[in-house]
């Protein structure tokens, strides 16, 4: 037989968290509509996380970005970079090989030629879409990708800690999906 506490007047009792070893119950102050307060345990980023006023269900929590580390968004805004600069790169390689195949690139090149070519028809035959162009014109842009990318991720997120002084932050409601 487990025992129980008595619990203090306006507080409710509240139910031991999936996976949890422990067989006490916990206590939190009531709010409006019997949904328990803010949680005994610490919350990612050190926030305090009242339930929200409506229940879905499931455990609703609301929770404010104060801070974003600018060194955090620099470090995955680089990868998330170069990961798309690989992907700029296949692509190209995949519609290069695409394109040939089809003979698109070289009538392009016809093309460019007869616009080109001097009316005695004596002017050399350029090849202008090689393989080296559009993959060093791919390799270009990647690079251009991963510089701009990386730098814009990191001033926006500098600008949007000075911004949090005036504005407060960004409230995000975060809930677990209700058990069925």
């Amino acid at each position: 037989m487990s025992r129980q506490k008595a619990l203090p007047p306006g507080q409710q009792p509240t139910a031991p968290q999936p996976g949890s070893d422990r067989n006490v119950t916990e206590s939190r102050p009531a709010l409006a509509g019997g949904l328990s307060g803010v949680p005994d345990r610490p919350t990612p980023l050190g926030l305090e996380v009242p339930l929200s006023p409506v229940d879905h269900g499931g455990d609703r929590r609301r929770l404010v970005v104060h801070r974003v580390d600018p060194w955090s968004v620099f470090v995955f805004s680089f990868v998330f970079s170069v990961l798309l600069a690989v992907a700029i790169m296949v692509a190209t390689v995949l519609l290069e090989v695409l394109l040939s195949r089809l003979g698109v690139l070289r009538a392009v090149n016809d093309l460019i030629n007869e616009v080109r070519a001097s009316p005695a028809g004596t002017g050399e035959r350029a090849q202008v879409l090689s393989t080296q162009r559009i993959l060093g014109g791919a390799a270009v842009l990647a690079a251009v990708d991963i510089v701009l990318v990386t730098a814009v991720s990191t001033v926006l997120a500098l600008l949007y800690n000075v911004c949090v002084s005036l504005t407060g932050g960004i409230e995000v409601t975060v809930g677990e999906a209700a058990a069925s």
